[in-house]
């Protein structure tokens, strides 16, 4: 088995210094920074990557950078599963002139939190994955693709620019809480077409963000708005870019705003604003990192929100 501190090295570099020539990786989630990066240590290295659950969003600024690589260099190939269900599995296929060698299988997802910053743990299978791995790239469609845009790809806006993103910005352990509890957050008043949601309130994180299972937006400060967008009980829509997601609000006076969704919840939307892995935790740190104290909703009509990235 290969733990954290080890992925780097046992899983790439030295696979690739033993005379393999190729990698094939099937990974929910990716960054494109840290693919750039490894190209650049293992040059002449072949890489296709599939992202399983790319049906949920691709930051832009991903999005943009996959297409520069993709560019410039023919030995990459970036490709985006948009079928459903999505895959969320961990694939990690070696080849040599063109047949399987190592391959393995776990729980890092093919980017920093994976590689770096989690705690993640991949172990080296007795066979090759080939014939599953083909199943999900005949399901995918090539970032370059001119069809791509029109195949349903969610992109989301990001809020930092990409030069910044290091892999010491993606830490997101270090932070002084006593900040967020001592600072004065402003409050948001509802003037008929917008109104902005705290994601972060005096006394923390927004109460439906702290359990990612099922989560949703607490919009206790915004009812006056939401009562007239969105009254409690009847389900509305959420247009984010392109995407149109069903909603509701429950709890007592309708101070839950929910997705009604299999694969999406207000946790999993904003992972992809923020361009984390599902794996990563939003806390104060990501949010302040990415100045996203608020997220702000625009009134189309009665039953009908959009969310403005």
């Amino acid at each position: 088995m290969i733990y954290k501190s080890d992925l780097i090295s046992k899983l790439l570099k030295e696979p690739f210094e033993n005379g393999n020539d190729e990698l094939i990786i099937i990974s929910g989630y990716g960054s494109s920074k840290f693919l750039d990066d490894i190209i650049t240590k293992l040059p002449d290295i072949k890489i296709t990557l599939v992202l399983g659950m790319a049906s949920q969003g691709i930051p832009k600024i991903d999005y943009e950078l996959y297409k520069e690589i993709c560019e410039r260099d023919n030995n990459i190939v970036v490709k985006f599963q948009l079928e459903s269900p999505p895959t969320h599995m961990k694939i990690y296929q070696w080849l040599r002139d063109g047949n399987p060698t190592e391959c393995f299988i776990g729980s890092a997802n093919f980017s920093y939190s994976g590689f770096v910053n989690n705690n993640e743990i991949m172990t080296l299978v007795n066979q090759d994955c080939m014939d599953l791995i083909k199943e999900f790239i005949d399901k995918s469609v090539y970032c370059l693709s001119e069809d791509l845009l029109t195949d349903n790809l969610l992109l989301f806006s990001s809020k930092i620019p990409l030069q910044e993103q290091t892999e010491n910005e993606s830490k997101l352990s270090n932070i002084n809480r006593d900040f967020i509890t001592n600072h004065q957050l402003k409050r948001y008043e509802y003037d008929e077409e917008y109104t902005e949601v705290a994601l972060i309130f005096s006394n923390g994180l927004n109460r439906g963000l702290r359990n990612r299972n099922n989560s949703y937006l607490d919009i206790d400060k915004n009812l006056t708005f939401f009562d007239k967008c969105l009254p409690i009980g009847e389900e509305g829509t959420m247009e984010i870019d392109e995407l149109r997601l069903k909603v509701i609000r429950s709890g007592q006076f309708g101070r839950q705003l929910h997705v009604l969704h299999d694969y999406y919840d207000f946790y999993s939307i904003l992972l992809s604003i923020l361009s984390l892995d599902s794996d990563d935790v939003i806390d104060y740190a990501a949010l302040r990192r990415m100045n996203l104290e608020t997220i702000k909703f625009k009134y189309i009509e009665r039953g009908l929100i959009s969310l403005q990235l």
